[in-house]
């Protein structure tokens, strides 16, 4: 369990130093003002990295700050959460990228370190690319990692959508069998109403579960600060009605290459055959020009890695982190 008040305390004073910071490293905090200049940059991402949405969603309430790099043609967003990490938009060395600039992304990282030194805290790096991290381990200094539950799980959408081959053949059984049981429908979250509804799917996740105490990582919380802004970041949700009620919800943004990020997919109960439904109007209703989904991680809970790995990914895309190395 993360001690939430340690890194609450732990971000404010981060942010207060950025906030002091003399030009030109000036920081800001996420406000609707800003995000046009996020979403001047969220397009030419790369899968390493989150959506807007995600990244908002995982930060604790209004602990975000962006400052527009424009030397190095990049937006650096502060993410004041467990490690207080920055991520870089887009990756200055993503594996879309048609050439990786060394000299380029080593500058870039001699500015962010001097950030952190002048702000009085250790350097941290999170979300690089396997290319930005290769050239960071031959720099003097740094510690370089990646954890296997923080690896993205990639999919090609025309697969979810479909479902083909023999090795599918209990998933679309089991499909047919649900819609059969029970009158269906998945509506897009467009009204307070829905997003009402989207509440009582997610009380109802918690109270099956009982999972109290889950800092960081709560399902509901992520879910509820997603749906507060969902209209203003380029995002979109389902919501999947049972029977009149509601059952279920999936939350996606959008990001670069085609791509889209399902930051949130759960129900207020197990169903057989629910979740490749969901999955599949939730790309049909919020992603349709989207060729790829980008199913985040597993965060290393074995019942989540093997429900992804049955998805058949076609590619699992590690993130690196980075910080100073002990001397």
């Amino acid at each position: 369990m993360l001690d939430a008040a340690y890194y609450r305390e732990r971000g404010e004073r981060l942010a207060a130093a950025l906030r002091r910071l003399p030009a030109p490293f000036a920081f800001a905090p996420i406000t609707p003002e800003l995000r046009g200049l996020w979403l001047r940059y969220q397009p030419r991402t790369t899968v390493s990295s989150r959506s807007l949405l995600s990244a908002c969603a995982y930060a604790q309430e209004d602990a975000m700050l962006c400052w527009e790099d424009r030397e190095h043609g990049c937006l650096l967003v502060l993410l004041l959460e467990s490690d207080n990490s920055l991520l870089a938009f887009p990756p200055l060395g993503g594996f879309e990228s048609p050439r990786f600039e060394p000299a380029r992304f080593e500058g870039a990282i001699a500015r962010l370190r001097r950030i952190f030194e002048l702000a009085g805290e250790p350097f941290r790096l999170a979300y690089m690319s396997g290319r930005e991290a290769a050239r960071l381990r031959r720099l003097p200094g740094y510690e370089v990692w990646t954890d296997p539950g923080e690896s993205d799980y990639i999919y090609l959408v025309s697969e979810l959508t479909r479902f083909d081959g023999p090795e599918n053949s209990n998933r679309r059984m089991n499909r047919a069998r649900f819609l059969r049981r029970h009158r269906v429908s998945a509506e897009l979250i467009d009204s307070p109403g829905r997003i009402a509804d989207c509440r009582l799917v997610l009380d109802g996740w918690c109270a099956a579960r009982d999972c109290g105490g889950c800092g960081f990582r709560c399902v509901r919380d992520v879910a509820l600060r997603a749906l507060r802004d969902l209209g203003d970041l380029r995002a979109a949700g389902v919501v999947l009605y049972m029977d009149g009620e509601p059952e279920a919800l999936a939350l996606l943004g959008m990001m670069g290459g085609g791509m889209a990020d399902l930051l949130s997919i759960c129900a207020r109960r197990r169903h057989t055959g629910l979740s490749f439904h969901l999955i599949d109007q939730a790309c049909r209703l919020c992603a349709p020009g989207a060729a790829y989904l980008n199913f985040e991680e597993d965060i290393g809970i074995p019942g989540l890695r093997r429900f992804k790995e049955s998805l058949r990914p076609i590619r699992l895309l590690p993130k690196y982190r980075a910080k100073e190395a002990e001397q």
